[in-house]
């Protein structure tokens, strides 16, 4: 659940940035987000992590947020100091059930979130070992929700609805449990990670994305058949890394996201 303490203490840091609530040397404990890799895998190195994230609604239909878990159990081999075969039961390896994901929104907002969405997991954790695994935070009906709302729909004085270039700012607090192979509960620290949600804002419009019948600014209209590769590190279209605006037009998600893949003329 959100406490006080918890909140005040991220907001008093940054919104800006992922943050740990609790305690970092607890039995199991959510240590950072993580970016994927070029081949889109999941890394369990620490050398980077992911701050925040950005869904654009314009190509992406969910976000999944990757974590990184420590279990910090010691098991009965290690403390004693036995040989691997002197313990008949491993007390200490964790079994991943369930993430509970919480939600608060920065900005003025008319979607309801659930008070509380449950994730199913399945990952064991070693002792003194990591693990690394996806989250699903907002699902394709909460995006959904999110993409037909007020704050993300313009209606012209003319009667015509265009999609509204504009961000909201969420705060995703998580929270994993698992059980030890011996039938024990053990929960996880509070992770709180910004997530901002956009019509548009990952869309780059390069300098050659150019028609000069339509004008000499970047204007993404060019049709010359060259064919334009998906980038082999765009795992998810729409999270968190900038798209081409001539992608953008294969990647949308229907005809009305579309028109955020031009710039606004």
């Amino acid at each position: 659940m959100w406490t006080q303490k918890g909140w005040a203490l991220c907001l008093a840091v940054t919104v800006l940035s992922g943050c740990v609530v609790g305690d970092e040397d607890g039995k199991l404990v959510i240590l950072q987000a993580q970016p994927l890799s070029e081949s889109c895998q999941i890394s369990t190195g620490r050398e980077f992590s992911l701050s925040r994230g950005v869904i654009d609604m314009a190509m992406g239909t969910d976000y999944t947020l990757n974590l990184l878990v420590q279990n910090n159990m010691r098991g009965i081999n290690d403390i004693k100091g036995f040989a691997p075969g002197d313990a008949r039961l491993d007390t200490t390896t964790v079994r991943l059930t369930r993430a509970t994901v919480e939600y608060r929104a920065l900005d003025q907002i008319s979607v309801s979130f659930p008070d509380q969405l449950r994730v199913p997991l399945s990952s064991p954790v070693e002792p003194n070992g990591l693990s690394a695994f996806g989250v699903e935070i907002l699902t394709p009906a909460m995006v959904q929700d999110l993409r037909t709302s007020p704050e993300f729909i313009i209606r012209g004085a003319d009667g015509e609805v265009r999609p509204a270039r504009t961000a909201v700012s969420l705060l995703v607090n998580v929270t994993v449990e698992g059980e030890t192979l011996d039938g024990k509960s053990v929960g996880s620290n509070e992770f709180t990670f910004p997530l901002t949600v956009c019509n548009g804002c990952l869309v780059s419009v390069p300098p050659d994305a150019v028609s000069v019948e339509a004008g000499l600014q970047p204007n993404c209209l060019r049709i010359d058949g060259e064919e334009i590769e998906t980038p082999a590190d765009l795992c998810s279209p729409g999270q968190d890394a900038a798209v081409d605006c001539r992608l953008c037009t294969l990647l949308a998600v229907d005809d009305f996201a579309r028109q955020l893949c031009q710039p606004p003329f």
